[in-house]
């Protein structure tokens, strides 16, 4: 599916974006289909026969719903969309070519596992910006090794969503009629994952009267280089929204 990727597709501050997210077939009358699980279905709240399949695809604009995709896979019912994710973000960094740009792959809260985020430990070309529930706890480097008896520290202060410290990074921008203010943490990791080092960037969309214009920011989790402006960081995520449909 390479060849759907309109050479005009959206970059980001250099980078190409994709998005990722599974879907469902509901199949209630299908009896005898092969590996039929239950799939949870938005539309009727709760849980339906069927199967579930894992999307990866390239954004192709801003402002458009159009949505080019790379690698389709079903999720077996031995299998999450996390894993099967990670396995399709794989293929997609080997088949990578150097002159292409590189990858950010965007993805929602549930895939802030490490069964998925593990594949990004050591890519040089493929990055995650994945959303955080605002009750995660992150970590920051361990301090050094001291001398004294015992395995070194993997984990350094802890950073929590719910009371984060003085950002070190800052800055302000608008999309349409809404003022976005960034704020950045850097060389953080999760418990689960001390290898995968990234930022954490906080979006916190405001009135003219600098009030937040919901009640809670967004949360979110960038696996790439340091160098990336806050404002493409954001804008790759919001141009998840095109996956949706």
């Amino acid at each position: 599916m390479h060849d759907a990727e309109p050479a005009e597709a959206i970059t980001v501050g250099g980078y190409a974006v994709y998005a990722q997210d599974s879907t469902i077939t509901p199949r209630p009358d299908a009896d005898t289909l092969r590996d039929r699980g239950q799939v949870y279905s938005a539309a009727s709240k709760g849980t339906v026969p069927g199967h579930q399949f894992s999307w990866l695809g390239r954004i192709l604009a801003r402002g458009q719903s159009w949505f080019a995709p790379r690698d389709v896979d079903r999720i077996p019912t031995t299998s999450t969309p996390g894993e099967v994710g990670a396995t399709q973000v794989k293929r997609l960094a080997e088949s990578a070519h150097a002159t292409e740009p590189p990858k950010a792959i965007v993805v929602d809260s549930g895939y802030a596992k490490r069964k998925f985020l593990q594949v990004f430990v050591g890519l040089t070309a493929v990055f995650v910006l994945v959303r955080l529930a605002r009750n995660r706890v992150l970590y920051g480097v361990p301090p050094p090794k001291t001398g004294k008896p015992g395995a070194p520290k993997k984990h350094g202060k802890k950073l929590s969503l719910k009371a984060p410290p003085a950002p070190e990074q800052q800055e302000t921008f608008t999309v349409g009629d809404c003022q976005v203010c960034l704020s950045a943490w850097d060389n953080l990791h999760f418990k689960f994952l001390p290898a995968l080092i990234g930022r954490v960037l906080r979006v916190e969309f405001l009135r003219a009267d600098g009030s937040p214009r919901y009640q809670r920011p967004l949360w979110l989790f960038w696996s790439g280089p340091s160098t990336v402006a806050l404002h493409d960081l954001a804008l790759m995520y919001l141009l998840r929204f095109g996956i949706e449909h």
